[in-house]
């Protein structure tokens, strides 16, 4: 095996992150490893990168390593694709035998995704890889590892096999944990019920003995109270015995509460009239004309640094176009790559708020506790680690009713169960979508149509979105 664990444990300040935790992949073989954020992802991957030591538990790796860790810091001069392909180069190029990639195609746009897809397949090297880019999985790995709850669980094939094995198997266990559990609860009444006419046989009535000597009748009674007695005792140690399997835990992500309904704002959400674009002074977006209209879910889309994020932030007032004009009929809720708009609020319950002022005080206790967020609404945004930070924009976007959604890169760092979820919500939504994403899957099952930047001289064209 090239890479191995064994019962491993790993705990932070008291909190267990892993826990008997065992995983084996032969050498060669391309894994993903998958669950929800802060399950312990990227704690394995610096444990089989050396740079941590587990609990208890061994941790085996053959051969030389290289480790790419997620890309945390904002870029300068660079665009976050720009800046995440030479980190990707820079670990590629290292010629080691086991490659541990944390989240290896953030910011990738979608000719550096092809390139890594093509370079995974062909490298003869073992791969353990996180990501939630359901595409590149399907495309480069033979197997998923499943870390969730503290369980790790692997399923045969690519992303889209795997999930479907798992959907297989999880269906076979509640049918049969629904069965054990209803035999359980015959058992269970079936017991109650002999043990409540015992307790009755044992009350002897003298008048209902009849012609029957006394004593012959009430040791009849007796009889039938300790038979009735037995039988119900054996009935519910049966139950007791009987365990059901445990019922296949299910998280379908985001939370609903009952909010109103989106205002419908006007016709027309966004209007671009001879818009330009530049960076540096050269042109990413000339005379752009284009109408985004009531519940159109638009996707911007080319390589990196061809002027996305650029072209929401006129949408969203913090660039001035150098040529043209920027019409915004309503108030749009912004969700930036590296979620600056949070700064703007002190705490937790402010930032929800904002979002959706319509939230009861329960309902912000009830968003907070199931994204795994601080339960307390006063607590500072300040205080929150990158994740965190990450849950607490998905769980505004999952209550804002505003008519425009402006959403750059918003799968970037989030786990594959979000990333669905994200994907169904913005689905249904019936509000107007600016989305700027390198996530395939994602703009095929969202956007009406695409707006292909990176032409040259900052040419641009509308491009019909394959389903």
């Amino acid at each position: 095996m090239s890479i191995a664990l064994r019962a491993v444990a790993k705990g932070y300040g008291g909190i267990t992150v892993l826990e008997d935790v065992s995983l084996k992949v032969g050498r060669g073989d391309k894994v993903a490893l998958i669950g929800p954020n802060g399950g312990g992802k990227s704690t394995l991957l610096k444990l089989l990168a050396g740079l941590e030591r587990p609990d208890a538990g061994s941790v085996t790796v053959e051969g030389r390593v290289a480790y790419l860790e997620q890309a945390a810091t904002e870029p300068t001069d660079l665009s976050g694709g720009q800046a995440r392909k030479a980190q990707l180069a820079e670990r590629l190029l290292a010629e080691a035998d086991v490659y541990l990639l944390d989240e290896p195609t953030n910011h990738l746009d979608t000719a550096g995704l092809a390139w890594l897809e093509r370079w995974v397949r062909a490298s003869p090297a073992t791969m353990l890889i996180v990501s939630h880019d359901r595409a590149f999985l399907d495309a480069t790995v033979g197997a998923v590892a499943e870390l969730e709850r503290g369980e790790l669980t692997v399923w045969p094939g690519a992303y889209t096999a795997a999930l479907a094995a798992k959907a297989t198997a999880r269906a076979a266990q509640l049918r049969q944990h629904d069965a054990q559990a209803r035999t359980k609860r015959r058992l269970e009444q079936e017991a109650a019920k002999l043990a409540s006419k015992g307790r009755s046989a044992d009350k002897f009535n003298a008048k209902r003995a009849g012609n029957q000597a006394l004593i012959l009748a009430k040791a009849k009674a007796e009889n039938v109270s300790r038979t009735l007695a037995r039988r119900a005792k054996a009935l519910q140690e049966r139950a007791e015995k009987l365990e059901p399997v445990r019922k296949p835990f299910e998280d379908d992500g985001l939370p609903e509460i009952p909010l109103p309904e989106a205002p419908l704002g006007p016709t027309d959400v966004v209007r671009f009239v001879g818009v330009g674009v530049e960076r540096g002074g050269r042109p990413l977006v000339t005379g752009l004309d284009l109408v985004v209209r009531r519940g159109e879910k638009l996707a911007v889309i080319g390589p990196n640094g061809s002027g996305k994020s650029s072209l929401l932030a006129t949408v969203t007032g913090e660039l001035r176009p150098v040529a043209g004009a920027v019409a915004v009929g309503v108030e749009p809720f912004v969700l930036s790559q590296h979620g600056r708009e949070l700064d703007d609020f002190a705490t937790l319950e402010k930032a929800l708020l904002a979002a959706q002022s319509a939230l009861r005080r329960q309902d912000l206790h009830y968003l907070l506790a199931r994204l795994g967020l601080p339960t307390d609404p006063s607590a500072p945004v300040a205080t929150l680690s990158g994740g965190q930070r990450t849950r607490l924009a998905l769980a505004r976007l999952s209550v804002t009713r505003s008519p425009l959604l402006v959403l750059d890169e918003p799968t970037n760092h989030l786990d594959v169960r979000m990333v669905e979820a994200l994907e169904r919500l913005l689905v249904a939504y019936p509000g107007a979508v600016l989305l700027a994403s390198h996530d395939r899957r994602l703009v095929s099952a969202v956007a009406d149509r695409a707006l292909r930047l990176g032409g040259e001289g900052g040419a641009w064209r509308i491009e019909a979105v394959d389903g």
